[in-house]
């Protein structure tokens, strides 16, 4: 009895010995590996720009107040570069990216003034930076094909410039004020995409990002005759398409 249980023992301890564990058995496909990534893309951004003015005429802002809103829609080419690395972990792979984008959106807005006064504030996206964490899965049925989601951050800077023009008199229709100022801000990114593999070192890839719209305030006075002082926010968020291609460099 002690012989037929060692026996046992021993096959199974041979058995265990020559199974690999599941870890060391699966292996990514081929075009994908653990590594560093370098590429460029070149997107269509649709961006929403919801806007709030307000006014107050009088000594330094006391007196009447003027409020005015409206929406502009506007798309835009959105060029980038974007760099990551990113890890198999059985059988996902899990990574970080930062995508870098020129963004030359630009919204015109006119409103009238109590006095009639005409104005324009307009809008210009500088640019924006997406650090984000990006988690994909191999299409086994596919060959060469991975589909992933992005969860990030929206860092972007936005410049506000105002121009009010005489409403009457023989200066009408010239510049009365002009002020500029700029911000920065950061929204919340949701992204899907489709990686295709041209080969083990070359990808394609299209993405559909969303983000997420929160409003940003601008504050502005004058020392004009009047001594406005101006508040105005814009609300953006933007859709964007994006089609890349990088250069996947392995470990």
């Amino acid at each position: 009895m002690i012989k037929i249980t060692v026996l046992i023992a021993a096959t199974l301890g041979i058995a265990h010995a020559n199974t690999p564990s599941s870890e060391a058995t699966y292996t990514p496909p081929k075009p994908f590996s653990t590594g560093f990534y370098l590429g460029a893309e070149l997107g269509d951004s649709h961006e929403n720009h919801k806007y709030r003015e307000s006014k107050t005429e009088g000594t330094y802002g006391s007196g009447v107040f003027f409020k005015s809103k409206g929406t502009k829609n506007r798309n835009s080419f959105l060029p980038g570069l974007f760099a990551g690395y990113r890890h198999v972990i059985c059988p996902l792979f899990l990574g970080f990216e930062l995508a870098a984008n020129y963004n030359g959106t630009k919204s015109k807005l006119t409103f009238m003034g109590l006095n009639n006064e005409k104005g324009v504030h307009s809008f210009a996206t500088k640019y924006n930076f997406i650090p984000a964490v990006v988690l994909g899965i191999p299409i086994s049925a596919m060959n060469g094909v991975m589909v992933y989601g992005k969860l990030g951050c929206d860092f972007r800077k936005y410049q506000h410039k105002i121009v009010e023009l005489v409403a009457s008199g023989p200066t009408m229709g010239r510049v009365k004020m002009s002020k500029s100022s700029s911000k920065s801000t950061s929204l919340l990114v949701l992204g899907l995409g489709m990686e295709c593999a041209l080969n083990e070192t070359i990808s394609s890839r299209f993405e559909f990002i969303h983000s997420f719209g929160k409003h940003i305030n601008f504050k502005m006075s004058n020392n004009t005759i009047f001594d406005n002082i101006y508040r105005t926010s814009i609300k953006p968020s933007a859709t964007v398409f994006k089609i890349g291609f990088f250069v996947k460099i392995k470990n």
